[in-house]
């Protein structure tokens, strides 16, 4: 018998239950249709995030970030590629700290770019900081829940 997860949609922040096998086929959300696992960041809000990081089954690294801060500019197009890579086994998504300060201050934010991993509702672990790609991938398989 599969083990079954949960998975928040990064559109209408329902959330899905399947089998864990049903991770390779492209799942949708039952609600309104969309894909459930997405090649790059979902936005994160103050409407979404707790569902988003808190509810699913599944890791997701949380990129908390503003529009003025340089290495958060450099670091974006690193954390996009590097969701991809990861797509089915890590979610990931971006909270402006702009947007959503009360998040950022509930999540205890001092500096930016701040990267941290989420899984089984609780946080993992944070780093700080822009970093190279290879630099990521290695902190997240390290820090991946087995």
């Amino acid at each position: 018998m599969s083990q079954e997860i949960y998975v928040p949609c990064p559109s209408c922040n329902a959330l899905n239950k399947f089998p864990n096998s049903r991770l390779t086929e492209e799942p949708k959300c039952g609600r309104c249709d969309q894909p459930l696992l997405l090649d790059h960041p979902i936005e994160l809000t103050e409407a979404n995030f707790n569902t988003q990081v808190y509810k699913g089954s599944l890791p997701i690294i949380v990129d908390f970030w503003a529009s003025w801060c340089q290495p958060c500019i450099m670091m974006a197009p690193i954390f996009h590629t590097t969701a991809a890579q990861f797509r089915g086994r890590v979610r990931f998504g971006k909270l402006s700290t702009e947007q959503a300060p009360m998040i950022a201050q509930q999540q205890a934010i001092r500096s930016i770019p701040t990267l941290a991993l989420y899984a089984g509702g609780e946080e993992i672990v944070r780093m700080a900081g822009a970093v190279q790609q290879s630099t990521l991938i290695d902190w997240i398989e390290t820090h991946l829940p087995k």
